[in-house]
């Protein structure tokens, strides 16, 4: 890490074809500036993207990048922030991208607790496909796709992640396991001297 980068040495020579307006732009802007704010070189720095409008991201930024395959942005940059533990990583994908088809990746991408950064660019809606609904789109939100609005209530971001352990059902369970689970239960109540 160095202390003379700046902003615009994250700056590529592509111009962004993003909508006039987009929130997109402002967030490219953060990611440089925060770069450059914390020392990181471009030459150490791997942007890795989903698909759809925010997918450009990385092409935008002189750096390493890639433009992954729709859902899979997080996988792809755990890979490469476990073989080149070195190098920052920002992992950047749409709603759609990341609270959708990689929703299960970004469960996984929490559990893992991997040293990278995560953006995700909200705009509760698949901007690309030009007005379908997202993931994290209000139910009143009426579309060419869903004229109606959509069907079910939009996923909520703000959501703290609980981690609890699951309980399997005891049918799914052998006679010989549910057995053993009664013998330590039973035994479990017999030294807190509570009933079963």
């Amino acid at each position: 890490m160095s202390s003379d980068i700046r902003f615009t040495d994250f700056k590529s020579d592509k111009q962004p074809t993003w909508c006039p307006g987009c929130g997109d732009f402002g967030t490219m802007n953060g990611m440089m500036k925060a770069l450059a704010e914390t020392g990181n070189d471009p030459d150490n720095t791997f942007v890795v993207a989903g698909i759809g409008c925010s997918g450009k991201i990385g092409t935008y930024m002189h750096s390493y990048a890639l433009h992954g395959v729709h859902g899979r942005a997080l996988p792809v940059g755990t890979g490469v922030k476990m073989a080149r533990p070195d190098i920052e990583v920002m992992v950047a994908g749409g709603d759609g991208d990341g609270y959708s088809i990689g929703a299960g990746h970004f469960v996984h991408a929490v559990r893992r607790n991997v040293d990278m950064t995560y953006v995700v660019m909200d705009n509760r809606i698949y901007g690309l496909t030009k007005g379908q609904a997202s993931p994290t789109s209000r139910e009143d939100f009426e579309t060419s796709t869903s004229p109606e609005g959509p069907k079910h209530a939009p996923r909520s971001t703000r959501t703290r992640w609980r981690w609890r352990r699951v309980r399997r059902s005891s049918r799914s369970r052998s006679p010989r396991t549910r057995s053993a689970i009664r013998r330590s239960s039973r035994r479990r109540s017999n030294t807190t001297g509570s009933a079963s």
